[in-house]
């Protein structure tokens, strides 16, 4: 799921595409607070695939989904929701992802500002204007 997000933190997609991935984003992490707390009653949303302790890696959305925990010590550990054991392993996406956006917020777009060269937003943000979703309504 945060993968999805990611993009944000790089891109000003809300200004760059405000008739598709600025509307999409919200919506994406409706849905899956719905689905994960309403319709699979899982207690928690935001799950998302990962090493698991049983062997492996695997997606989420069975029986044997991971979900990526903080730990005391900022380390991300993987807990089966189906075994409630904990992999060695951890995936780090989540807290790379906080720590990017607070940077974002505290030192003004840092990250967008380094990777949004001239050339880079004169190839992409036309071609991201031009995008309208099917979840798009024009406000009146």
């Amino acid at each position: 799921m945060f993968g999805a997000l990611m993009p944000t933190l790089f891109v000003p997609e809300e200004k760059w595409a405000p008739r598709s991935w600025s509307v999409n984003h919200p919506l994406y992490v409706q849905a899956h607070i719905e689905h994960w707390l309403e319709e699979a009653e899982y207690g928690y949303w935001g799950v998302l695939p990962a090493d698991v302790p049983e062997g492996g890696y695997r997606a989420s959305g069975q029986p044997w989904s991971v979900t990526s925990r903080s730990t005391p010590t900022g380390a991300s550990a993987t807990r089966s929701t189906s075994t409630a054991g904990s992999s060695r392993r951890g995936i780090s996406l989540d807290q790379g992802m906080i720590t990017a956006a607070i940077g974002n917020h505290l030192a003004g777009d840092m990250l967008r500002e380094a990777f949004v060269t001239p050339q880079f937003e004169g190839r992409l943000r036309p071609v991201m204007a031009m995008e309208e979703f099917a979840n798009f309504r024009p406000r009146s």
